[in-house]
């Protein structure tokens, strides 16, 4: 594959700002299930707890999908 440095570089950078959304967004949602119950807003703090359950599951398929692209283009 012509260029393939040029594939891998590019999967690096998702891998890199999809792992950087993930961990902006589990901070959020810490940030907001830790002070939901604070202030009484519960429906805040279950938002929060689903928010961080979904940040995770983003960085798992981020980081899985990209690994994957990257092997492969390693390979060939």
């Amino acid at each position: 594959m012509p260029r393939s440095d040029l594939f891998y570089k590019l999967a690096n950078a998702a891998l890199f700002l999809g792992v950087v959304s993930a961990v902006a967004g589990l901070a959020a949602g810490a940030i907001a299930f830790g002070i939901g119950p604070i202030f009484g807003a519960h429906i805040i703090s279950d938002r929060g707890k689903s928010m961080m359950w979904k940040a995770g599951l983003v960085a798992i398929v981020v980081g899985s999908a990209t690994s994957i692209i990257a092997f492969l283009l390693t390979e060939i």
